[in-house]
């Protein structure tokens, strides 16, 4: 049975069998899976909403006005969910649109919030079928395709004319 300082040098890619899987990739680095789904909600009228970690502490409790989003962290075991006006609010996987989490005025609880979850219990989302969700999925078309707009007066950075802003050093 191994000694805790060999399990640790182990773990730690410091003992032998360590030694002998760097010989087989002398880069070091391996790849085990790619970066979780971002997963995202997307309010298309005003809801309140309650996110709860795994452990139950409260990530969010608020109400999201038409347009707000909320960007679900990611855990181990996903976090829940309880809404009120469940018609309201849409779950994005990676900018995907799912929902809506329940009917109109509906109240829905515990509701997990992993990528996984949201595609095995919902159908992607209609934006012809709901006009609000319709208008936030342009926009959110709009925002990753075009820069944003200038206030009115200001200027691209250095397209001014007069005295130049030096670099900073």
């Amino acid at each position: 049975m191994a000694g805790v300082e060999e399990t640790l040098a182990s773990l730690l890619g410091e003992g032998p069998e360590a030694t002998a899987a760097s010989a087989s990739d002398p880069t070091g680095v391996q790849v085990t899976a790619g970066p979780a789904p971002q997963v995202q909600l997307v309010a298309v009228r005003e809801a309140w909403v309650r996110v709860r970690a795994p452990d139950g502490s409260t990530l969010f409790e608020g109400i999201l006005a038409p347009g707000d989003t909320f960007d679900v962290p990611a855990f181990e075991e996903p976090p829940t969910m309880r809404v009120g006006e469940s018609g309201g609010l849409y779950m994005a996987v990676n900018g995907v649109p799912y929902g809506p989490v329940g009917r109109d005025g509906a109240v829905t609880s515990n509701v997990p919030l992993s990528a996984e979850a949201i595609l095995a219990s919902y159908q992607p989302a209609d934006p012809s079928a709901n006009q609000h969700l319709a208008e936030y999925v342009a926009l959110a078309s709009a925002t990753q395709t075009a820069p944003a707009a200038l206030p009115a007066g200001a200027q691209e950075p250095g397209t001014a004319t007069g005295n130049p802003v030096p670099p900073f050093e």
